[in-house]
């Protein structure tokens, strides 16, 4: 099968040509657009569209018929006359959000997508900066979420409104100004006589050719939106609430050359002049006390100002066994982050919240069931359970530890009191001279890493305990200790080699003895003789 990608330009250059001349082509060639620039008719191909949005259609290369079928199963046939291009369905509140299936006389087919009006889906994330404030950030699929901030960050435009641009020297005779949403590219794929395509392109909404304007202070560059559900001059896609790209190039006949780029946002008049931002930053008690204000825009221009409390609590772990607070602890569950701002340690229990419904103030809250870790080791021993946690309130959880004391001696008894690391169930911990552990219930494995210790050791702690690990006082007194337990299991085997040899030669001694026991004694006799006399 072939493919081809990216030729959106090559697709309108070749429209042009048939527009031009339209008896060049035995077969009728259709385009399909939202009310500006069109793009060919791709045969199983969809495209997506809003209520209150404009589908056109239109042939080249003689008259033809399209059929449109709603997802009810009603048709309505529109006849089209070579070269004109002829509205093929205004979609309105009445109509049902769906596939709407389109059939031309000559056999291409192709769908378009109602979207239901929808109250899109927004995330508030929240999450730590380095110097210990508290960072929300809010995204959506098409751009349509803001936090009211105590100032502006995001700029904002109402559809059909005017912008202005300053200009710093060197000023051009003329500029190319491009509205674009900021989405990822668009993507549309069917076949053109059974060669299949894949077209990609981004959302230009408008492509404008500006002039620079004098004023009092220099230069300036204006543009006028278009109206909301609208094709801009030179544009594909109509303009939609969200955030924009406004990119603003260098233009001359032979080239076009960017020079900047801005964010925007177009949304319903009558919040634009709201102090709006995506992200901000607050101190940990102002998240704590005081909600933020979300405005979320649907598709179908509702306005929502919703009320949102941080999805932050206090929380504290305590031994109830020793009557102390634990600092070192986790809850591994996700989507939750714990830090120590100041002494007091603070949970972000939902550092991922999805807004879905419209209410007046969300109270965030979250009930999480695992086993927590202290001090790096899971327990199940705890209350309450499961933790409920509730935006701006404190938890305190209760449990009961085990005290453990690690303490290093020498082979001769003595304390060691200098640096100490060692590992439990392969933690690393460090200390000076010894380490002291409050400790869930379980067996765990010990060993010292430094100074260097010998076999590890292996508890079950179900109550306060004290051990002993011994170590050596220098590596080359564990190397020389090692040398010499080899050296000793050598002359071991030694021994008993020898002793093995010595018992064969004896059992040989004695038989010999007994075949040469006259000539032996004489030679003796005469041995102890020689030495009297």
């Amino acid at each position: 099968m072939q493919y081809s990608k990216h030729i959106l330009t090559a697709t309108l250059l070749f429209a042009l040509i048939t527009v031009a001349q339209p008896t060049a082509y035995a077969e009728k060639l259709w385009f399909i657009g939202y009310g500006g620039i069109m793009l060919p008719l791709l045969d199983g191909a969809e495209i997506d569209t809003n209520t209150g949005e404009e589908i056109w259609i239109k042939i080249v290369g003689g008259d033809g018929e399209i059929t449109i079928e709603s997802p009810n199963g009603e048709t309505h046939i529109i006849t089209l006359k070579d070269g004109e291009t002829t509205l093929l369905k205004r979609f309105s509140p009445e109509d049902k959000p769906g596939t709407w299936n389109l059939t031309t006389d000559d056999g291409k087919k192709m769908r378009i997508i109602l979207r239901e009006p929808e109250k899109e889906e927004t995330e508030l994330i929240t999450s730590i900066t380095d110097d210990k404030r508290i960072k929300l950030r809010i995204e959506s699929k098409s751009g349509t979420g803001f936090i009211i901030s105590n100032k502006t960050i995001t700029k904002t435009y109402p559809p059909g409104g005017l912008i202005t641009f300053e200009l710093e020297p060197p000023v051009f005779y003329q500029y190319k100004i491009d509205l674009i949403r900021d989405e990822p590219p668009a993507q549309i794929a069917g076949k053109i006589e059974n060669t299949t395509y894949r077209l990609e392109f981004e959302h230009l909404v408008a492509s404008y050719i500006a002039k620079p304007s004098i004023r009092e202070n220099g230069w300036e560059l204006r543009i006028q939106l278009p109206e909301i559900n609208k094709v801009g001059p030179s544009g594909i896609f109509p303009l939609r609430y969200g955030k924009y790209i406004i990119r603003i190039s260098q233009y001359t006949e032979t080239k076009t050359e960017e020079l900047f780029r801005e964010k925007i946002a177009i949304l319903p008049k009558e919040i634009t002049k709201l102090p709006l931002t995506t992200e901000m930053e607050m101190s940990i008690e102002e998240a704590l006390k005081n909600p933020i204000t979300l405005i979320l825009v649907s598709t179908n221009e509702e306005v929502s100002r919703i009320e949102v409390k941080t999805p932050i609590a206090q929380l504290k772990v305590i031994d109830k066994k020793h009557n102390k607070t634990i600092t070192d602890f986790q809850i591994p569950a996700t989507k939750t982050r714990i830090t120590n701002i100041n002494g007091t340690n603070y949970i972000i229990f939902q550092t991922q919240l999805t807004i879905t419904n419209r209410e007046a103030i969300i109270e965030p809250t979250r009930t999480i069931e695992t086993a927590i870790k202290i001090n790096g080791f899971s327990t199940t021993e705890y209350i309450p359970k499961p933790l409920t946690f509730r935006a701006g309130e404190e938890i305190t959880i209760i449990t009961n530890l085990h005290q453990l004391n690690i303490n290093l001696i020498y082979p001769d008894g003595k304390t060691y009191n200098n640096k100490v690391k060692i590992t439990i169930d392969g933690t690393e911990r460090e200390g000076n001279g010894s380490i002291k552990l409050l400790l869930p219930t379980g067996e765990y494995e010990i060993r010292s890493i430094e100074p260097p210790g010998f076999n590890p050791t292996r508890i079950t702690l179900n109550n306060d305990k004290n051990i002993e690990i011994i170590i050596v006082k220098q590596t080359t007194e564990l190397a020389i200790l090692r040398a010499a337990a080899i050296l000793l299991a050598a002359i071991l085997t030694s021994l008993i080699y020898r002793r093995l040899a010595a018992s064969r030669s004896n059992k040989h001694l004695h038989k010999s003895f007994a075949t040469n026991k006259t000539s032996t004694f004489s030679t003796l006799k005469n041995k102890i003789f020689s030495k009297i006399f």
